[in-house]
Formats: structure tokens, sequence, C-alpha cells
């Protein structure tokens, strides 16, 4: 659908690639404009590297008059250069001096450490030199380099730049317009206004292509043999989120990536690449007026360089009027679908569709069409979406299966619901889905499998799953803890534990603390305290293991939630430090009524700030929060077998504990019979027996 355009590395050409973001080149560090110094940066771990495209801020810009300035930001970000001492502007040839005593030999040392480590239009400035007629030899003198004068420019936050003057009267070789590239090679070292090092040396060779038109350096793509920009320069990673539009529409850009190589090269020999994300592509002209369907090419540009992404355009439009839509009637829905039987709604026919040429048709919908799966019990909403009809909702019943076990799902939360696995650092929370015959698979990032809840709102599993207060969503899209997996009937919670994985996920720079490598603030088996599942919670699965596999955007739209498998009320459960050495998690039971009545949030907030201080994280402390237990908490509600004969065991067999728990839930406990105490059958007589229900005893006579 997306075709590359052969683009000639012309001026024209790189003209139109405006940068509205702007990054590091290489892409390893982002930039941000901040005065004060970023956590662990020293001044000897400091370095300069140029800035990828300007054209959007203010005060910079490649040539002022016959000024060409090659911007700099450090590798912490723009603003950061203040942690050194010693910046201003200075010259070698005295026009703006030095501070202190630098000498003339220190002065051409510096300059000629510069000239090492920097190409203009490819080559050095000795090259350049001798190409105009003059000796190789470079000196402090005015002229004394290609350039007419070279200039380590400071002008205030963030306004950092190596400057040349291009004016032939100061005898410079080069004319503004001649500049075409400009490579800051990797050891390029800056200096202070008293001759001083400061920081350590650029890490890698930067190439830098001189964007006339919108005054500005972009970083220069990959080139053939010819001087064009190669084939492999530019790929889409990954193509819009919208790809139909109708008549007076703007493209979208949302989704948009691009992988892009460039002219230098890592020490292998491998040029280097970097992900273009959608804010950084500039959008071209494009018609979204035509009369005919079919595809239209939309111009976009990566890096300065252009790129064409082909798109489905469609004139014809739904008439989506109130009084158009009042009109339409959907025909072929089911009186109920039931679940495990019906595994979405499908087969409809829209009736009487109006369309805007002022036609009238019936529509049969393909399943594309129609997203209304059959998972919640009782009435629910679908959604029908058809050329510029998005979001059409309607109505639809689901019952259970006919069956003597109706299709429900569980949490365990009795004795040690939550396990740690060793590997990889999961918690693993073991789910019971009784009715059920719908497989359920070995699968990865589950995070990112979508689905309607009742009400016909789109939905995610991490939007039902709360961690220390915070939902799931959330956490993942902040970096701060991996993925979800499922494996039969367990949910699995990945969360980070090495820089390996932090790499493999590709987190982006703003979300990585730089002195550990990190994300910021990630989630760790040690710092989840408590874990919340929220009514409307669904298993999910899918029809084939994917489990080692990987899973993309795409291979998650085969996921779907297990028919009947959702949660009903909340389950909360809390960390509970049983012994020093053992970590149990407690579904905290009914608390008394009172002024100040516990709640789950209350629970929730209370717990967290407990755990800002472990040492006082402890089981006491934790029993003194869950102690004014409720009266109806814990209750025997069948005794089960209450007579023995002396010297028999003890039968559980029908005993029963109905327990109310704090966040709203209940269920009936059964017991096997090593759980039950004061159970003796030596002589005849009344025993006082007991289970334990999390931290009290239920009591029970035989």
């Amino acid at each position: 659908m997306k075709k590359r355009k052969s683009i000639a590395k012309s001026i024209a050409i790189w003209s139109l690639g405006v940068l509205t973001a702007f990054s590091l080149a290489g892409g390893a560090k982002s930039l941000t404009r901040a005065s004060a110094t970023v956590e662990g940066q020293t001044p000897e771990d400091t370095y300069l590297l140029p800035i990828n495209g300007y054209a959007d801020l203010n005060g910079y810009s490649a040539l002022e008059g016959t000024t060409f300035s090659v911007w700099m930001a450090t590798n912490y970000g723009i603003g950061h250069e203040g942690i050194w001492s010693g910046l201003g502007q200075y010259s070698f040839d005295g026009w703006q001096p030095f501070a202190g005593s630098v000498t003339e030999e220190q002065k051409l040392q510096i300059l000629n450490d510069m000239c090492d480590h920097i190409l203009i239009n490819g080559k050095t400035m000795s090259e350049i030199r001798v190409e105009n007629g003059k000796s190789a030899e470079i000196s402090t003198a005015v002229g004394g380099t290609a350039m007419g004068r070279v200039i380590f420019g400071y002008y205030g936050e963030g306004k950092i730049a190596l400057r040349f003057h291009t004016s032939s009267g100061d005898g410079s070789c080069l004319s503004a317009a001649q500049i075409e590239t400009v490579t800051i090679k990797e050891g390029f070292q800056w200096y202070s206004n008293a001759g001083a090092k400061l920081g350590t040396t650029t890490d890698q060779d930067y190439t830098m292509y001189y964007d006339q038109a919108n005054n500005q350096m972009v970083r220069q793509l990959k080139t053939d043999e010819n001087g064009e920009i190669a084939a492999d320069a530019i790929t889409m990673t990954k193509g819009p989120d919208k790809t139909l539009y109708f008549k007076g529409d703007t493209f979208d850009k949302t989704g948009l990536s691009f992988t892009v190589k460039y002219a230098d090269k890592d020490a292998s020999g491998k040029n280097r690449t970097e992900t273009i994300p959608a804010d950084k592509v500039i959008v071209g002209d494009c018609d979204f007026n035509g009369d005919e369907a079919g595809k239209v090419k939309v111009p976009v540009y990566v890096n300065g360089a252009e790129y064409e992404v082909e798109v489905d355009y469609n004139p014809k439009q739904v008439d989506i009027s109130e009084t158009a839509l009042a009109g339409i009637t959907i025909e072929g829905l089911k009186e109920t679908y039931v679940m495990e039987t019906d595994r979405k709604v499908s087969g409809l026919t829209l009736k009487n569709v109006k369309f805007t040429d002022g036609t009238t048709a019936d529509i049969v919908l393909t399943d594309e069409c129609i997203n209304a799966p059959v998972v919640y019990e009782g009435k629910c909403k679908g959604s029908i979406s058809y050329l510029n009809l998005e979001g059409f909702k309607f109505e639809y019943n689901v019952s259970n299966v006919d069956s003597s076990t109706p299709i429900s799902l569980s949490i365990d939360a009795t004795n040690y619901p939550i396990f740690h696995a060793t590997i990889n650092n999961r918690l693993g929370v073991k789910v019971t889905v009784p009715g059920s015959t719908t497989s359920r698979k070995a699968i990865e990032n589950v995070q990112l499998a979508k689905w309607l809840d009742r009400e016909g709102n789109e939905v995610s599993i991490g939007d039902f799953i709360y961690i220390n207060g915070v939902s799931f969503t959330q956490l993942w899209s902040e970096h701060k803890i991996r993925k979800i997996l499922a494996y039969g009937d367990t949910l699995l919670f990945d969360v980070y534990t090495n820089k390996s994985e932090v790499s493999q996920d590709k987190v982006p720079a703003e979300y990585i603390d730089s002195e550990t490598g990190m994300p910021i603030g990630y989630l760790t088996y040690d710092s989840i305290f408590t874990i919340e599942f929220k009514p409307g919670f669904a298993y999910v699965t899918a029809n084939a293991d994917s489990w080692g596999l990987g899973t993309s955007e795409a291979d998650s739209a085969k996921y779907f939630p297990v028919p009947g498998g959702y949660l009903k009320e909340s389950v909360l459960l809390v960390r509970y430090p049983a012994t020093s050495s053992l970590t149990r998690w407690m579904r905290p039971l009914s608390l008394m009524d009172g002024e100040n009545k516990m709640t789950s949030e209350k629970m929730v907030s209370a717990v967290l700030e407990l755990a800002k201080t472990p040492d006082k994280y402890t089981k006491s402390a934790l029993d003194a929060l869950m102690s004014n237990v409720a009266s109806d908490a814990a209750v025997v509600t069948s005794s089960g077998i209450t007579e023995f004969k002396v010297g028999e065991d003890y039968d559980a067999t029908g005993l029963e504990v109905t327990v109310k728990y704090l966040d709203g839930g209940s269920e009936v406990m059964t017991f096997n019979s090593a759980a039950i105490q004061g159970f003796d059958s030596g002589e005849a007589g009344t025993c006082a027996c007991y289970v334990t229900v999390n931290n009290i005893r239920v009591s029970f006579t035989v």
C-alpha cells in the first residue's frame, strides 16, 4: 500500500524537511529544554553533539548574515551545558579573545584539534584550503582555516554553537551557499575560554545537511553511489492508524513511524539507524476532494526526504445527520446470543442507509464492520463502522450457557493466591473459569488485546487491573511495568529486571533513568504491595499459543476475552509478610462499620503509606489494619459431617464457610481435612474445631 518515491539529493528536496520536533541525531537521547543539570550528570561525562533540525525553535538558525552556525546540545539535552564553567564567545584570531593567558601555541593546538574533528562537504579544512590555492597549514590568523573565522560560541542557556564566518573579505574559501554538509567527528572536543577541555569527547560521527530553505541543519541520510538518497535509507516501520479517507478529510499521521539509515557508520561499518516517530514527520500537500474512489499518495517528509504513503479514498459517504441515522434499522439480530455458541454478533444488514449523494441502500455488513463480542451476560452494546459511519451503537442480549454450571470467573484469593516466579521476576495469579469449554492458550503481551465492554466502550485488560492504586494501562504506558502474559489459567505480570529488557522493548529515552539505565519509577516484585481486579475484568486468550514468539499489535487483534470469564465484583489482594521469609497475598475481610469505615480505597492508601517505611511494613502492622473484622465476615453456613466414631479421621465433606470481603465480594469456601484444627476422636464427646480464614479463626463443633 505504501511505496517510497525516488529522491534526488538536492536543495529543493531537502528544503521540504522542516522538522516540527527535534531530537538528538542518533536517537539515543532526547533533547529537552532545561536549565538545571540532570540527576547523575557530571562535568566530566558531558559532551556536545549537533541538534537534528531546529527550524521551529526561536533563536536558532544556521545562517545569520555571513555567519554559519552548527548549533549543539549536550548528551543530556538542550540547556544542560551550564554544568561547565568558562563558557563564552571566543575566536582564535583575537576578534573575540580567550580569557586569561592562553598562548598562541595553545590556541593553535585547540584549533588543530577542532579541525581534525570536523569535515565540510566531506573534506578537511586543509584539503579545502589546497583546493583554493592556499597552503595546507592551519593558522590562528583570520582566514587561517578554510573559513574566515572559527568561533566557539555560547549565548546563554541552550545556545551553544560552533560558528564560521564565511565572508570572502575575511578570507573564507567557501560561501554559505557552498556548504552542503558539516560532519562533527567522533572525538570532537569543546574548550573553555581559558583553553581547558570541557567534559568528554563526542561519542560518534554526526554528518549534518544544510537545509537552506529552512535555515537549519538536519542529519544526513544514507546516499548511494550517485549521491542520491539510498533506496533503503527510509523504511516505514508502521503505517498510519487511519487508512481510509472520505471527501474533505485531512491526513492523520498518527501511528506512523520510520526507520532511517544515516550516512554515518558505526565501528563495524554499518550505517547508524534511528526510529522517527509520527511527531517528527511532516505532511505535504494532499487532496481528499476528488470524485473517484481509489488510492491517494500522501507525501510525507522524513528528515528532509520525501516518502509517499498510500491510503484509500472513497468519495461516497453515509449521511450521518441525526435525521438520516434515526431512519437506519438493523436486520439479522438474534433475540439472544449464547456464550461459546456465538463468539460474536455477525450476519447483520443495515437497512435504509442514506448517502450524501441522495441515494439509499441496504448494506450487508462484513464481520470486520461489526464489533460486538459475546462476553458479558445481559444487555450489551455493540458498534458498527461502515465507510464514514463510525461507532454506530446497537443493543443485543447475551445469555450464559444452558447448563448446570454457568460460566463464571474467579481469582484464587485463598492461601497463597499470588506466586513469585523466579524466572524474570514474574508475579503469577491463578484464575478459574468453571463452566467454560474455551481453551486457554499461552500468549504474550495480553495488555495489547482490545474489546468492547458491556456499554460498548473499547477496553483492555489493563484497564481493570490496579497495581499500587494505579491502572496497569497507565503503568505500562509509562514503562513502569513490562507486560502481561497468560499461561493456561495463570495470569503473569512481567517486571523489568535488567537493562537488556529495556533495550529490547525500545523504551524511549525520556522514560529511562540516565544513571541506572532502567525505567524511571519501574516496579519490581518487592515494590508491588496491592493488586486489585475491578468488575468487568475478563480473562483473555487466543486460538493458538504465541508464548515466546513475541506479539505485535496485529497479532493481538486475534486475542479475545473468554466468554463469561469476567468478574462481577472487585478482588483486592494485599502483600502480607507472614514471616520474615514468607510473603502471602491476602484478600482483606469485611471490616466493621463505623465513622471511619475502612474501604478498599482507604486500605490501598494505608498499605502504601506503610510501605514508604520498609521497617514498618510488618505482619503486626497489617494485622492492625485488618483487625476490626465484621462479625459476619466469615461464617460457617454448612457444618458438613458433625458426628464421628471414636478413632475416625475427620472428613471435611460438606463443610462450607461463607466469606465476605472488604472489596464487596463474597465466596463460599470449602476445605480439605488437613485444614481442620482442634479435632480429636480419641474419646467420645464434643470437639471445638476451627479453620483459619486469612488471619482469623472460624469455629464450629463436632
